[in-house]
């Protein structure tokens, strides 16, 4: 009876949320329209909430540029299949009527410089401008560096090669192919390294809460040091915290920061999350900053996401996104709900709905891990609340300051994951 409650709430606040998604889009303009559809998504999506001072996130902006890049490939698809079906060339023009395969092509040969593209950084093939625009994307102490990577590799790279079917359809993809071989190649050696600056010399706001996640592309540890960090604050009212999470290793540990220099402990977490919060007595209180370095090459999948929401309104998530798609094997992926503008106001309570598309049920080794960050404690911190497995169909989690959800998956069998809804708490008081 619980579950089918539960269930029912949920079916409740989709109907509410598409009828709300129905009444605005009369007033919306038709692009609007039209990016909902190609995305698949039947519901408002969950708004990304970012505090900056952070290093650039490929991962995010890529996931948030999928649309276009997809559109620059449709586009390239077009143009290639009208070159190749007027060709002199049988097999050519064979070729530019199997647009399965022609797909398949395009996509491994123009898929980098359609991201590129889209990040607004391959306009032109003048390799010092998109190598300083680039650059900038990192932190200032690595910036001279990475443009310095970059301009040697585009001088030392030759032209691409052309061959057999593949050579004589990707010439749509070679002006710039130099030039995006050379920024995804500083975007690997970087991603492991990166900083975070926040309100460093300037005094934080009461009540502020924070959150970063770091990855450091695919790690098994970290190292990292405080370069500054100050706290006015004599009764624990501001907190810098670094929570180590683990593939399949719950509950979490979490490291407070109250002093410059190394900080212990981070050689075997798979990814870090970085939370800042303050009370109403921050006094003269300053932010912080942290340098990382990544360590080693894990296993965890590639298709391991992290998403920070504003839990404010109604908002909706599907995962995988995508209606047809399934998870992976050995994902670690991380959901956190912060407050509006990221700022925690007393009775601003929300609830987190949970429902299950499908997960592997046997002996939970595919689950969700819920913590719940408590701010009424002597330290203020996350805490470990439990898990939800395979066998769970519905769920409701009460959410009173910010919430993280950890999504773990083992070695064998995948699904269609799950689904994620938030609502103000008013909206439904069958929560646990």
């Amino acid at each position: 009876m619980y579950f089918k409650t539960i269930t029912f709430v949920f079916l409740f606040f989709i109907s509410a949320v598409s009828a709300r998604k129905k009444h605005d889009s009369s007033s919306s303009s038709s692009s609007e329209e039209d990016d909902s559809g190609s995305r698949e998504m039947l519901f408002p999506r969950a708004r990304t909430l970012m505090c900056g001072g952070e290093p650039f996130n490929f991962q995010r902006m890529e996931m948030e540029k999928e649309v276009e890049i997809e559109e620059c490939l449709e586009t390239k698809l077009d143009e290639t299949m009208d070159v190749l079906k007027n060709s002199r060339r049988k097999s050519t023009r064979r070729l530019g009527n199997d647009e399965r395969k022609l797909k398949r092509l395009l996509k491994s040969e123009c898929s980098m410089e359609c991201k590129w593209e889209a990040f607004g950084l391959i306009s032109d093939d003048e390799a010092e401008t998109g190598a300083e625009e680039f650059s900038k994307l990192f932190p200032e102490g690595a910036q001279d560096s990475v443009k310095a990577e970059i301009e040697t590799c585009i001088k030392g790279s030759g032209r691409p090669k052309r061959k057999s079917s593949r050579g004589r359809m990707s010439g749509f993809c070679q002006a710039k192919k130099r030039m995006g071989d050379c920024l995804e190649k500083a975007v690997t050696q970087n991603s492991t390294r990166g900083g975070i600056a926040y309100k460093a010399f300037d005094p934080l706001e009461p009540n502020s809460r924070c959150v970063w996640t770091i990855r450091g592309g695919n790690s098994v540890g970290f190292t990292a040091s405080v370069l500054k960090i100050r706290s006015d604050s004599s009764d624990q009212d501001v907190q810098v915290i670094v929570t180590c999470l683990r593939h399949q290793d719950t509950p979490s540990r979490h490291i407070h920061l109250n002093q410059s220099g190394p900080v212990n402990g981070l050689e075997m977490c798979n990814m870090l999350v970085i939370t800042l919060y303050s009370g109403l007595n921050v006094g003269n209180s300053t932010g912080f900053i942290l340098e990382y370095e990544a360590l080693g090459e894990g296993t965890l999948s590639s298709k391991s996401k992290d998403y920070i929401f504003g839990a404010e309104g109604l908002g909706f998530i599907r995962y995988p996104e995508s209606v047809t798609d399934q998870y992976d094997n050995f994902e670690l992926s991380t959901f956190v709900f912060v407050p509006e503008n990221n700022i925690h106001v007393e009775g601003s309570n929300a609830d987190i709905l949970y429902h299950r598309n499908s997960l592997e049920s046997y002996f939970c080794h595919d689950n969700v891990n819920v913590y719940r960050f408590i701010s009424n404690l002597t330290v203020p911190t996350w805490q470990y609340e439990g898990r939800i497995c395979g066998d769970t169909e519905s769920d409701v989690i009460k959410h009173y300051d910010m919430i993280m959800l950890t999504f773990d998956s083992d070695y064998s069998n995948t699904g269609s994951g799950f689904q994620l809804a938030y609502t103000p708490s008013n909206a439904c008081e069958c929560g646990l």
